[in-house]
């Protein structure tokens, strides 16, 4: 399985200063990964090597299979993104500015998802109505989790996501995660299951799919040899005996098996 997010000795410096040195890790669609460590131990630099917005000094990094420097494009659309520090629009109500965020992307939140996020959060009518210059630090955060993740991105990445909530919040940004991860897990088993049923051999007898199997196996140039047709006792006793040959060697099975379409012809 291709990882969702990989590094590959990730290195980035600042003159004579090392901020992050030699990341090589792997994360699975579906997993929550934590950085934690103190302040100045590469966390925050390690997700702006991966958004594009520092270029490393070594190593490479991608999203979904796009390399983050390289297919930076292919890479953010993928992400929903909360930074630490909030670039906030003063002037702007809430809800105005979830719906101006939700208009950048290439897919439009649902408006459904973006209603259950306000109020798993608890941010009400009045508060959606406020200007953002007139939130306390937590709500800020609030309308950035939600600005984050109400677009469903494949790739959520959070800088310190619950700095300034209180513990209600805190809980309710848990089972957040929770919900979206159990969410996903299904989409993913309903996915492989539609791709089983899809790709499944379809044929009105067994010959059919052996001719199906068949034909993969064996280039068309290349023609198997044709059982000897009975066509008296001694030779209907070598046709078993070609037959049992087969039993006995498994190599020629597929010869076999390729002979269904001339004993079969409708099923070609």
């Amino acid at each position: 399985m291709v990882p969702i997010i990989k590094t590959d000795g990730l290195t980035k410096d600042y003159g004579r200063v090392r901020a992050l040195d030699n990341l090589s890790l792997e994360v699975q669609e579906g997993e929550v990964l934590g950085f934690l460590g103190p302040n100045g131990s590469g966390k925050t630099t390690t997700i702006r090597l991966l958004l594009d917005l520092i270029r490393p000094t070594r190593g490479s990094a991608s999203i979904g299979g796009f390399d983050c420097q390289k297919q930076s494009l292919g890479a953010r659309r993928l992400i929903g993104y909360l930074p630490g520090e909030m670039p906030v629009y003063p002037e702007l109500t809430g809800e105005a500015y979830l719906s101006y965020l939700g208009r950048l992307g290439a897919d439009p939140p649902d408006p459904a998802t973006v209603l259950r996020l306000l109020d798993r959060f608890e941010i009400d009518a009045s508060g959606r109505k406020r200007r953002m210059r007139e939130l306390s630090h937590g709500m800020k955060r609030k309308f950035g989790i939600v600005s984050a993740l109400m677009a469903r991105p494949r790739v959520a990445i959070l800088d310190e996501p619950t700095s300034g909530l209180d513990p209600l919040m805190i809980e309710a940004f848990a089972e957040t995660l929770a919900e979206e991860q159990r969410q996903r897990a299904e989409a993913e088993r309903l996915r492989a299951e539609e791709e089983r049923r899809r790709y499944r051999p379809r044929g009105h007898s067994g010959r059919s799919e052996r001719w199906m199997i068949v034909r993969v196996a064996h280039p068309p140039m290349v023609r198997p040899a044709r059982p000897p047709t009975p066509r008296s006792f001694g030779q209907a006793v070598q046709t078993v005996g070609w037959l049992f040959s087969c039993l006995m060697r498994p190599s020629r099975i597929a010869d076999m098996m390729a002979d269904a379409r001339l004993l079969a012809p409708s099923f070609s």
